[in-house]
C-alpha cells in the first residue's frame, strides 16, 4: 500500500514538474520583444519589422514624438529561423532603406530589441540606433 501513495506521489510530482517547464519555456522563449522609441520632434510612420523568408510584415503604426511603440513576443514563423529580421522604410524620395535587427534568427529563442529612432533628415532617411540584448 505504500508503495503505491510512494509511486503514485512521483508521478504527480513529474506531472506537475512538466506542466510548470512547459508554461516557463512558453513565456520566456515564444518571441521576440521590439520596442521603438521616437526621439524626434517629427511623427514617424511606414516602418515595418519583416523577415526574408516571410511574404508576412508587421507593420508599425504612427509613433508620435517622444513615444514607444512596444511589441510583446513577436512571432517568428519556423521557415524565419534561417534567416534575418529586419526593419523597413521608404523614405520621401521612394528609396526603401533596410537595417538588421537579428543578422542570423536560428537559435535565437528569446531577444529583446530595441530601437531608437535618433533623427530624421530632409529626404526622409532616420537615423537608427539598434540595440539587441539575447
Amino acid at each position: 500500500m505504500k508503495y503505491i501513495k510512494v509511486i503514485t506521489s512521483l508521478i504527480a510530482l513529474c506531472l506537475v514538474l512538466v506542466i510548470l517547464f512547459v508554461l516557463f519555456v512558453e513565456n520566456e522563449f515564444s518571441g521576440i520583444d521590439i520596442g521603438i522609441e521616437n526621439l524626434t520632434d517629427i511623427e514617424v510612420s511606414g516602418l515595418r519589422i519583416t523577415t526574408n523568408a516571410s511574404d508576412e510584415e508587421h507593420v508599425i503604426p504612427v509613433i508620435l514624438p517622444e513615444q514607444v511603440y512596444i511589441i510583446e513576443k513577436f512571432p517568428l514563423e519556423k521557415s524565419a529561423m534561417e534567416d534575418a529580421m529586419q526593419i523597413r522604410y521608404v523614405d520621401a524620395l521612394g528609396n526603401e532603406h533596410v537595417e538588421v535587427l537579428i543578422g542570423y534568427l536560428d537559435g535565437v529563442f528569446s531577444a529583446e530589441v530595441f530601437i531608437q529612432i535618433v533623427s530624421i533628415n530632409e529626404s526622409g532617411k532616420i537615423d537608427l540606433n539598434i540595440k539587441v540584448d539575447y
